[in-house]
C-alpha cells in the first residue's frame, strides 16, 4: 500500500511537471488542428509557439477585464489581427520555397499584437 502511494504520488508528479513545462511554451491554439500554413510555423518553431501563447494570454486577460464596450472592440480587433496574421503566407518565395520572410512576418506581427494588449492592460481605460 505504502509503495502503491509513492507511484501514485511520483507520477502525478511527472503528469504536473511535463504538464506545467509544455503549457509554459504551448501555442494558444491546438497545434494538432492547425491548418494553415502560418498555424503550422507557429507550432514548429519554439520561439513563435511561445510567443503565440503569450499573446493568447494577454488577449484572454485583457478580454476578461474589460467592460463589455471594450471586449467587443477587442473581439474584433482580435479577429482583423489573425487575418492579418494569416497573410503572412503571402511572404512565401522562391524555389524551393524561402519561409524566412513568413517567420519574421509572423514574428513582427505577434510582437507588435503582445505590445498592444500590453498597452491596453496598462491604459486600464473601459476596464469593468
Amino acid at each position: 500500500m505504502r509503495f502503491a502511494n509513492g507511484l501514485l504520488l511520483a507520477s502525478l508528479s511527472v503528469l504536473v511537471l511535463s504538464t506545467a513545462t509544455r503549457d509554459a511554451s504551448a501555442a494558444g491554439f491546438d497545434c494538432k488542428r492547425a491548418k494553415s500554413l502560418v498555424e503550422k510555423q507557429i507550432c514548429g518553431v519554439p520561439e513563435l509557439s511561445r510567443l503565440d501563447g503569450e499573446v493568447a494570454a494577454l488577449y484572454s486577460r485583457t478580454l476578461a477585464a474589460l467592460a463589455k464596450d471594450g471586449a467587443t472592440s477587442l473581439r474584433e480587433e482580435q479577429r482583423g489581427w489573425l487575418r492579418e496574421r494569416e497573410s503572412c503566407e503571402d511572404m512565401i518565395h522562391g524555389d524551393p520555397v524561402i519561409m524566412a520572410d513568413v517567420l519574421a512576418c509572423i514574428r513582427k506581427l505577434m510582437g507588435a499584437r503582445k505590445e498592444r494588449l500590453e498597452a491596453i492592460g496598462a491604459r486600464r481605460e473601459f476596464f469593468k
